[in-house]
């Protein structure tokens, strides 16, 4: 039997839903007994929440290569694929390419910043100096990156993620 109603009963134990902590004691109940994650899995887990609360601005994506070429894909892979992220008068333009185990990030910020910083789940943060007219590059080893950049206003602002 499912609990759709408040009171119901979802098996053998009486759960109000609307109880916050005869909830909360159900699912201490449930874990009781469970191993806790490795430390890895949680150093994962804080560097993931610590990327999301660093970079709450999002650049908006105005275009996506992934997105025209869709129909030439095979296995859901993309072995490049070219982006533009627009927000408060910042244009990033990315070209994102795989080879193998590494990836190639590369692109043009206007206006131009002196850097901006890639970001890899599991990977420490880089910083990457841009050129006089915005240009930068660097390689990681990552299936999925994002790009991090200051505006004029101050604000950091990041891409989405982008799988490869």
């Amino acid at each position: 039997m499912t609990a759709d109603r408040p009171g119901e009963q979802q098996g053998d134990l009486p759960v109000d839903l609307s109880d916050d902590d005869a909830l909360l004691g159900v699912l201490r109940l449930a874990m009781e007994g469970v191993d806790e994650p490795p430390p890895s899995v949680m150093e994962a887990a804080m560097r993931a929440f610590t990327w999301d609360t660093a970079y709450r601005e999002l650049l908006e994506t105005a275009f996506d290569s992934a997105s025209i070429a869709s129909g030439m894909r095979s296995a859901g892979t993309v072995e490049e694929r070219d982006l533009t992220f627009e927000a408060a008068g910042i244009t990033l333009e990315v070209t994102v390419e795989r080879h193998g185990s590494t990836v190639t990030v590369s692109g043009v910020v206007h206006p131009v910043v002196a850097s901006v910083r890639v970001l890899a789940p599991g990977c420490d943060e880089q910083l990457v100096a841009c050129d006089e007219h915005g240009r930068f590059a660097c390689e990681v080893n990552a299936t999925a990156v994002a790009v991090a950049v200051e505006g004029p206003d101050g604000i950091v602002r990041r891409s989405e993620l982008i799988r490869t």
